[in-house]
C-alpha cells in the first residue's frame, strides 16, 4: 500500500510540475508576441519620423535653393547687359 501511495504522489507532483511548465511557457509565448508587436509599431513609427524629416529636409533645402535663385536673379538683373 505504501508504495502505491507514493507512486500515486509522485505522479500528482509530476503532473502540476508539467501544468507549471505549460503556464510559463504560455506566459513566456504572450510576452514574445507582444513585444514582437511592440516592435513593429515601433518600425512603423521610427519610419513615419524618418518621413517627416526628409521631408522637412528637402522643404527646407528646396527653400534655400529658391532664396538662392531669387538672390542670383537679381545679381543678374543688377549687372549691367553687354552688347554685342
Amino acid at each position: 500500500m505504501e508504495l502505491s501511495a507514493k507512486k500515486r504522489k509522485l505522479e500528482k507532483d509530476l503532473v502540476e510540475e508539467k501544468v507549471k511548465r505549460m503556464r510559463l511557457q504560455e506566459k513566456l509565448d504572450e510576452v514574445l508576441s507582444k513585444t514582437e508587436k511592440k516592435d513593429k509599431i515601433y518600425k512603423i513609427k521610427f519610419g513615419r519620423l524618418v518621413c517627416k524629416i526628409i521631408k522637412l529636409r528637402s522643404e527646407k533645402m528646396s527653400e534655400d535653393l529658391r532664396k538662392a535663385g531669387h538672390l542670383e536673379t537679381t545679381v543678374h538683373t543688377t549687372t549691367p547687359k553687354q552688347n554685342l
